[in-house]
């Protein structure tokens, strides 16, 4: 008996799995091929590069009746498949042609039960791919719509990131590590720094972000006393208080009661006891509320104008009046109960060296009685009498 010999090293017998492979790889051509002539440069199915008569059967086929896809498609297959073939030698013997041809059928009938598959869209694997219009359906997905879903899925993330950050710094920022421990006053001279942590109404031992600084300031800026404040914040537990204060400056005398006034003529209080401070005398007072500018009659609101003004020059000249009787034009100013100087506001204000020099000589004889008349031209005549 004959024994036909065996393909030896690269005459081997061809696998199904090879005739698979080809099979395969003759699909993919035939596809690429159509898919040349069904597609434009821009992925788009360009119907004047084909004939009437095959574009439905094509498109058809590959995608389905009515099927129009707006870009290319990717690859049927994930990677490259691998042709065991022997070039040199193409000729089997008759056994292994037989074997071969009962595989080729098998594969055959394989590639026919896929190709039914069409409608339901079963996938047949890698080996032999699915049929052409369940890949279609199934790998088909416009990237601008990947993009989007992309986009929404990182947006989200972001979204719910800073969520967490925003939730744990509040967290971190209302904990005990930023209660407050000092409140620092700085410029307090009227009042003690004390009444102005009082009067802001900031607590020791609050969160410091929870305390209002707004709130604060409002507070204090309604005290007559305060007329600007800046209060800040000190990581991580310290309040810093800065105020400026209006000065007194002169004491009004109303009725009985006296009127404390700052150099703009803001009223800061009032009081039944003559304060230390120059005494106002002559003005028709209409209103004196804490915190509001003096009321006055319309013609003393010059007057009490000039008479401030004369205070604060009489301050920078080192010049003392205890109390001053204003009018429209003359002003009388006493430096004892029973001495005043007499005269103008400009007058006393531009020869006020003069009038000093008077005073000291008087003070010298101790002479505390009499009235100092300042005249235009500088001259101080001085009489003994109240005038």
């Amino acid at each position: 008996m004959k024994t036909s010999k065996k393909p030896q090293g690269s005459h081997r017998k061809k696998s199904k799995h090879d005739y698979k492979t080809m099979i395969e790889e003759e699909r993919e051509q035939d596809y690429k091929k159509d898919e040349e002539e069904l597609y434009d440069a821009h992925g788009f199915i360009d119907e004047s590069r084909l004939n009437a008569d095959s574009y439905h059967d094509k498109v058809a086929r590959y995608f389905g009746a009515g099927a129009k896809p707006r870009e290319p498609r990717e690859p049927l297959w994930g990677g490259d498949s691998v042709l065991i073939h022997d070039e040199e030698d193409e000729t089997l013997d008759a056994d292994s042609a037989s074997e071969s041809q009962a595989q080729a059928a098998t594969a055959t009938s394989d590639s026919e039960t896929a190709t039914a598959n069409h409608d339901s869209g079963d996938n047949y694997g890698f080996e032999l791919g699915n049929t052409a219009a369940a890949n279609a359906a199934q790998q088909y997905q416009p990237s601008g719509k990947k993009r989007k879903k992309r986009k929404k899925k990182h947006y989200l993330l972001k979204f719910f990131i800073t969520i967490i950050v925003l939730v744990g710094i509040y967290f971190f920022a209302t904990s005990s590590f930023f209660n407050i421990v000092t409140i620092d006053v700085d410029a307090a001279s009227h009042y003690t720094a004390a009444q102005i942590e009082e009067l802001s109404g900031i607590k020791r031992g609050h969160n410091i972000f929870k305390t209002s600084m707004h709130e604060a300031d409002k507070k204090l800026m309604k005290d007559p006393y305060i007329q600007e404040v800046k209060i800040s914040r000190h990581l991580p537990d310290t309040i810093q208080i800065i105020v400026s204060e209006r000065m007194e400056v002169a004491g009004v005398k109303n009725n009985d009661d006296y009127i404390i006034i700052d150099g703009t003529g803001e009223v800061l209080r009032h009081t039944a006891e003559a304060p230390a401070l120059p005494i106002i005398e002559g003005l028709t007072i209409t209103g004196g509320d804490d915190g509001q500018p003096l009321g006055v009659d319309g013609n003393d609101v010059q007057t009490l104008s000039k008479t401030l003004t004369f205070i604060k020059d009489m301050e920078q000249s080192d010049m003392y009046f205890y109390r001053i009787v204003t009018s429209e034009v003359h002003i009388k100013a006493y430096v004892y109960d029973q001495l005043a100087v007499s005269g103008t506001y400009r007058n006393i204000t531009s020869n006020i060296d003069a009038v000093k020099k008077v005073i000291v000589d008087l003070g010298n004889k101790g002479i505390e009685r009499g009235t100092i008349e300042v005249s235009g031209n500088g001259t101080c005549a001085f009489t003994p009498e109240i005038v």
